[in-house]
């Protein structure tokens, strides 16, 4: 994360592929938070296996990962977006039989971080 003249204001190394990166607004639950979506391939075969929405306070440390995951399909994340102080929609999808089928995860948030899901296809 970057402070606004371009310097280093943290880092943290990831185990899945970042897709977006945002700061969640003054408003929200967790003020200034900063979100990342991304995708993990797990097994080396060119298909993203799991999907990742993590929050993390705006000095760095790790709020809150949800792990979005199938036991018998690929999943992956691409991005996220608020819709409200305390809704996140995470934007990815599923592999299954060949096809590949949309997947918006909805995220809800209570301070500190994320605490549930539910999944619109």
């Amino acid at each position: 994360m970057l402070n606004a003249d371009a310097s280093l204001r943290w880092f943290h190394a990831l185990d899945y592929t970042p897709q977006e990166v945002g700061t969640l607004s003054g408003t929200a639950v967790d003020p200034g938070a900063v979100l990342v979506a991304g995708r993990h391939d797990q097994d080396g075969d060119g298909w993203d296996d799991v999907g990742y929405a993590s929050l993390y306070a705006p000095v760095g440390n790790l709020l809150s990962q949800a792990l979005l995951t199938s036991d018998s399909s690929s999943v992956w994340a691409v991005g996220a977006r608020p819709v409200s102080d305390s809704t996140l929609i995470v934007c990815g999808g599923e592999h299954r039989a060949g096809s590949s089928i949309r997947s918006w995860p909805v995220l809800h948030l209570r301070a500190p971080g994320l605490t549930s899901r539910s999944t619109r296809r």
